[in-house]
């Protein structure tokens, strides 16, 4: 009931900041037991507080962020928009957001025919940590591009970056360079409404076969085939930064 009356008094940010007091009287709980049961939700990792200061220097409610609401918006980088620079997105509220609305987009299974493969999916770790941290990893390398929009952007069309990582494009090796790359321009920043934007730069820099060693002659040695890097990603794309 708790977290409903919080829902309600939710922005799109899925932020609010009315009293204990308040919440107590709503739910129709004492003020203790929603102190217990804010403690409770936050360990869970289901919400974040923030505490504020009035201008005189006085403590007021804290700010409640639903961090396990999948669809809430992104705070912008410059602050909430009504409390300004007092709240911002941190590194975790932002790895919760990315791995709540990755899981929300899943298909719930709908008969017993669909759950092993439901527990194949739990149990595959790229589609969990590993790509979470991928993830992480992407917007720290894009740094001014990976504004709140683009974020979101990328984040829904989390299946692509997922699958060149299956297709065995290596993160440190083909991706970042090519994000960082792209984000020296901070001039014009563009809207990435997909990570096909970077498709084309990434799937050369995948093909790239690797130069030939020198031998103890001094002649190159015979390339191991099974050590070459995927020829291609899974289809070309002309959007944006193809070059």
């Amino acid at each position: 009931m708790l977290l409903l009356v919080i829902a309600r008094h939710s922005d799109a940010y899925g932020c609010s900041w009315c009293s204990q007091k308040t919440l107590a009287d709503e739910t129709g709980c004492c003020d203790r037991t929603v102190r217990t049961l804010l403690k409770a939700f936050e360990n869970r990792g289901l919400i974040r507080r923030f505490g504020r200061m009035g201008p005189l220097g006085g403590q007021l409610s804290d700010v409640v962020m639903l961090t396990g609401w999948p669809q809430r918006k992104l705070i912008p980088n410059a602050g909430h928009p009504r409390l300004k620079t007092v709240l911002k997105e941190t590194l975790e509220t932002k790895g919760d957001w990315t791995l709540n609305r990755a899981q929300a987009r899943k298909k719930f299974p709908v008969g017993p025919e669909t759950v092993a493969d439901q527990q194949k999916e739990i149990l595959n770790i790229p589609t969990t940590a590993r790509l979470e941290d991928a993830l992480e990893a992407c917007f720290e390398t894009l740094g001014p591009w990976a504004t709140t929009e683009n974020r979101q952007h990328l984040v829904d069309d989390l299946k692509t970056l997922k699958k060149w990582l299956e297709q065995g494009v290596d993160l440190n090796r083909h991706i970042l360079p090519v994000l960082a790359e792209k984000a020296k321009n901070a001039t014009k920043i563009p809207i990435l409404r997909t990570w096909r934007y970077f498709e084309n730069p990434i799937g050369k820099a995948a093909s790239r076969k690797r130069q030939p060693m020198p031998g103890s002659n001094g002649h190159p040695t015979a390339r191991d085939e099974s050590q070459d890097e995927p020829n291609s990603l899974s289809r070309p794309h002309s959007e944006g930064g193809g070059t």
